[in-house]
């Protein structure tokens, strides 16, 4: 009595022999002897959801069980709830609280004084409602609670007809069969039901009647409550108010337990081979032995004597089936297993040996319960570890017993690389090159600027040059210049003048951009002829100077300035001759007479200034600004437009101050409540202001300020006069006075509106408008679209739409469809070819195909490309076939999604010359020509005519290529590489010849001729005793 239990309940027997059970509001656990409290606080009531079991209040709790996963489930009766206890001791509520329905969330849904609870393999969970008498099922899959039986009205009635609809009275236990039936203890019935092919069946008990008799079906029960399942699948009954447990074996007749076998009675044998009334005992059909033929035996061993290995191993269940303890398994539970085994698999994961169930002992370099623990390198993210100090390289590239040595193109370390003098393998196929080496794999040496392009790289900075070149980057070219004028070597073999000089020799001068008034005399440096100076000899200058009238405007010319004029500039003048009011006194400079200024004596004086009120005019002659007066020869008395008006003072020019009620510039404009001209009278529409604060109104306004408007007729209650002879009426009314109600569509013309939104509707309508037809009949499976009148559903015809015409119903839930429909309830035409091979189209009428989007055709098979289908599709016939949905089949001519695209074989040009516009026809862009667009047309011409034929080459529209000898746009220009003279001496007329002007000569016409005679110029002196010039050098 230490324990405190008083009052058990249920009862709920554990896998490891634990025992849960209810007491006194409680839930207990029974385990080696010690009793402990799991749930309930003995006190009835309920406290929350969420807190530990231990401390929650249970009311009257009836049932319990447990889950595979280890979380027990209470049935707490009075407070209407399924309750869940997890692993942790936190309890929740899973069913229950909430308003009553199908097919609804189970913690949602009303359940009433849940008695009995049962879980099965999967966790799906059975109620008995005891006081909502009923069977209800949680799917755990859905969490939706459905009845499986009862109807929720105590009763017994609907014995043998489908569960749902027949009658339990306070069913106390529900509990599943080994076959899946479903057992229910319909207490206050005194019967035991099942439901068979969902029809509720009594298996025990005379339904409705209590007592107490064995031995035949028509049994009777006294209130029957909880109920289990033998190993040996016989169910067994508590007899509540017979004080006995009662045991069903499949069919056979119910027999009393515990008090009435234990004397022998043949009607305790349960496995016999016959029923002989008067034998002594039982005759045992194959594979059961004991008294009562009620011990299962397996492997000749009796369950009751060590079959199976004995209770520590397995226990024998039925003959010959061993139902093994966890660790063990085989026919007679004599293996057992270790983890990693299942049958004939691994044990310990292939790293030890399996020694007793559920113990390994592993391996060398494997520890832990599956022997799958072992020391581990790095692998250094590159690899997994796949035993002791063992790495299996995932990562292409890698290898090494840690995956931290990287492959270069098949090789690894030293040879990687070419190394290791080239280079070192530092990644997959990733070369880190030393100095002087380059390349994927290191192979390649490089030279400083790669030798110049005029050598081959033969090592780390070592070139080997071609002819013509030296150095170490080839950068030198090689040469045999002479030794005169001023030379380099510019390329291999090639000599070239050093800046300045040019010439065969290399011994004349260039002064870039000429001499244009001299010679060149040394690089750079020009000597001028008289005249002229500066770098260029570009500059003129006068030797002798000019005077103070006059500038240097040429070699030696003297030009007057401005004003001055006469052989030596002495002369000037004054434009307009000072306007005949004043005396030029030097160039452009006046001496103005009294009253006059300005630079030529233009501008008039006046003594006032006009009081600076106007203009001068002329000498003493203002003329005045607005709103000022002249007297006398000022501008110094104000005025005001129209004198103010009669309305006003003038105080200044222009200026009135108004009289109250008036404004304006002139004082004409009044003003009436704060507003003027249009603003006033609540005008210009209502009316006008005529004097101060005094309106005229118009017809229809009214009000000092004539705001008001007038309705002759009124506005009556329902609405506001807002304009003249306008209303704006409340809401829900109409008309010029308001007095008019508005309906919704006005009644729809089927009944009269009466006030706002209420509408009195004629006989054979209803509804807020009226819109609605009324069939008394009902419209089963159409409308009402007028007063009894049904439109029906396709496939329904009569007066009601009750009848199908799609097919006939020969028998509950069977229809005989017609040829044209098909379905449980032939809802479903029949297509005969389909619509479509893979879902193009839907069935919606017999024979009838509805397309998806992308095909067409009377069976959807015609598949409809941009648009358009089979042959005007794809620009088809000709260009190609719809074969897909939007899927063009081209021909070899054409291209595009759409076969829209012409294919022109050599194209139109490498660099977009022309655009193909029909199969291999190309339309060449300006400036191109031939078949492919490829031939360039330069200024009208093309190919051998064009950029003057071997003079150079059309390269591009418009753009010749020239060859040295001659330039310009159409290379028809000679060129003469040392010109043909300094100063346009001579002209260049074929490449390197020059045709010299009269009176120089030599290649270049760099050579004057004096005379007739040539001179030889040395340096800047001559030779030649009687030559003269004064502009060249002779």
């Amino acid at each position: 009595m230490s324990s405190g239990i008083q009052s058990v309940k249920a009862m709920y027997y554990c896998a490891n022999n634990d025992i849960l059970f209810i007491d006194n509001d409680r839930l207990r656990k029974l385990s080696q002897g010690i009793v402990s409290t799991l749930a309930g606080t003995k006190e009835a009531g309920f406290n929350g959801d969420g807190i530990p079991a231990v401390s929650a209040q249970l009311n009257s709790p009836l049932g319990v069980s447990m889950s595979k996963g280890g979380e027990i489930y209470i049935a707490d009766k009075l407070n209407h709830r399924i309750r869940k206890i997890d692993i942790f001791g936190k309890i929740t509520t899973i069913a229950g609280t909430g308003q009553a329905g199908e097919s609804q969330p189970a913690e949602s849904a009303y359940l009433n004084g849940p008695a009995g609870i049962f879980l099965d393999e999967n966790d799906n969970i059975f109620i008995a409602e005891d006081l909502g008498h009923r069977v209800r099922f949680i799917d755990r899959s859905t969490s939706l609670i459905v009845t499986l039986a009862g109807t929720g009205e105590p009763g017994y009635g609907g014995d043998g007809s489908l569960a749902t609809q027949a009658q339990l009275n306070g069913p106390e236990a529900v509990i599943l069969s080994g076959t899946g039936a479903v057992i229910i203890s319909d207490t206050y019935n005194h019967a035991i039901r099942t439901i068979l092919d969902n029809n509720l069946i009594t298996i025990a008990g005379t339904l409705g009647t209590n007592g107490d008799s064995d031995g035949s079906l028509e049994t009777k029960l006294y209130y029957p409550m909880g109920l289990t399942i033998t190993p040996y699948q016989a169910l067994l009954i508590a007899d509540s108010w017979n004080d006995k447990i009662k045991m069903l074996i499949d069919e056979a007749p119910m027999m009393a337990l515990a008090t009435d076998c234990n004397n022998f009675a043949m009607a305790c044998c349960v496995n016999v081979i016959d029923r002989n009334p008067f034998a002594t005992q039982c005759h045992c059909i194959s594979g059961w032995d004991g008294t009562y033929c009620d011990i299962p035996v397996c492997n000749g061993v009796r369950a009751d004597r060590g079959a199976c290995g004995g209770s520590s191993k397995g226990d024998c269940t039925s003959p010959n089936k061993c139902t093994c303890k966890n660790g063990y398994y085989g026919s007679d539970c004599s293996q057992f297993s270790c983890p990693g085994r299942y049958e004939d698999s691994i044990d310990c994961y292939g790293h030890g040996t399996c020694i007793a169930p559920s113990t390994c002992s592993c391996d060398a370099g494997y520890s832990g319960y599956f022997c799958d623990q072992f020391p581990c390198p790095d692998c250094h993210g590159h690899g997994v570890c796949t035993g002791p100090n063992t790495c299996y390289c995932l990562t292409a590239g890698w290898k090494g017993s840690d995956c931290s040595i990287p492959i270069c193109f098949g090789n690894s370390q030293d040879s990687a690389c070419s190394g290791p003098t080239n280079g070192k393998c530092t990644s997959p196929d990733g070369c880190s090159c030393n100095s002087g080496w380059t390349g994927n794999n290191c192979q390649t040496p490089t030279c400083t600027n790669n030798c110049n392009g005029r050598g081959e790289c033969v090592g780390p900075n070592t070139c080997s040059c071609i002819s013509g070149w030296g150095g170490v980057d080839c950068s030198m070219p090689a040469c045999n210049c002479p030794a005169v004028g001023y030379q380099y070597c510019a390329g291999p073999n090639t000599c070239a003048c050093i800046s300045g000089y040019s010439g065969p020799n290399c011994d004349i001068p260039v002064c870039s951009g000429g001499c244009g008034n001299g010679y060149c005399s040394s690089p750079g440096t020009c000597t001028c002829n008289p005249g002229w100076t500066g770098a260029d000899c570009s500059t003129f200058t006068c030797t002798n100077g000019c005077n103070s009238h006059q500038q240097c405007t040429g070699p030696n010319t003297c030009t007057c300035n401005a004003g001055y004029s006469g052989p030596n500039c002495e002369s000037f003048s004054c434009s307009n001759n000072c306007n005949g009011h004043g005396m030029c006194v030097a160039p452009n400079t006046c001496a103005c007479y009294s009253r006059w200024s300005g630079s030529d004596c233009s501008i008039p004086q006046c003594d006032t200034g006009c009081n600076g009120h106007g203009t001068c005019v002329g000498p003493n002659v203002c003329v005045c600004n607005s709103g000022w007066a002249s007297h006398s020869t000022g501008c110094n008395t104000f005025t005001c437009p129209n004198d103010c008006s009669g309305h006003g003072t003038c105080d200044g020019p222009n200026s009135c101050t108004c009289n109250s009620g008036w404004t304006g510039l002139d004082c004409s404009i009044v003003f009436c409540f704060g507003n003027t001209q249009d603003l006033a009278c609540s005008g210009p529409t209502n009316g006008k202001c005529t004097s101060p604060d005094v309106c005229s109104c118009n017809s229809g306004w009214t009000g000092n300020n004539c705001q008001t408007p007038i309705c002759t007729n009124g506005c009556g209650s329902n609405g506001v006069c807002t304009a003249p002879n306008t209303c704006t009426c409340n809401d829900g009314w109409m008309g010029s006075d308001c007095s008019l109600p508005i309906c919704p569509n006005q009644c729809s013309a089927h009944g009269k509106c009466v006030s706002p939104a209420i509408c009195s509707c004629t006989a054979g309508w209803t509804g807020n408008d009226c819109g609605m037809a009324i069939c008394t009949s009902g419209c089963l499976q159409g409308s009402c679209t007028s007063p009894n009148t049904c439109t029906c559903k396709e496939g329904w015809k009569d007066l009601a739409c009750s009848g199908p015409t799609h097919g006939k119903c020969l028998s509950p839930d069977a229809c005989n469809c017609t040829s044209e429909w098909t379905g449980p309830q032939c809802d479903k035409p029949v297509c005969i070819n389909g619509c479509g091979n893979s879902n193009q189209g839907l069935c919606v009428a017999p024979n009838t195909c509805e397309c998806k989007e992308g095909w067409t055709g009377t069976d959807c098979l015609t598949p409809i490309c941009f648009g358009n289908s089979q042959d005007s599709s794809c620009n088809g016939p000709t260009h190609g076939k719809c074969v897909d949905l939007a899927v063009c089949d081209c021909t070899s001519e054409w291209t595009g999604s759409q076969c829209e695209i012409p294919v022109c074989k050599s194209g139109c040009g490498s660099s977009n010359q022309g655009l193909c516009v029909a199969p291999n026809t190309c339309e060449c862009k300006e400036g191109w020509t031939g078949a492919d667009c490829s031939i360039a047309i330069c200024f009208g011409k093309t190919q051998d005519s064009a950029c003057n034929g071997t003079n150079g080459k059309c390269v591009s529209p418009d753009a010749c290529n020239c060859t040295s000898e001659w330039t310009g746009s159409e290379c028809e220009k000679p060129v003469c590489i040392n010109g043909c003279g300094n100063s346009n001496q001579g002209l260049c007329v074929g490449p390197n010849i020059c045709r010299c002007k009269e009176g120089w000569t030599g290649k270049n016409c760099l050579t004057p001729i004096c005379f007739g005679k040539v001179i030889i110029v040395n340096g800047v002196f001559l030779i030649y005793d009687n030559v003269y010039s004064e502009m060249i050098p002779c």
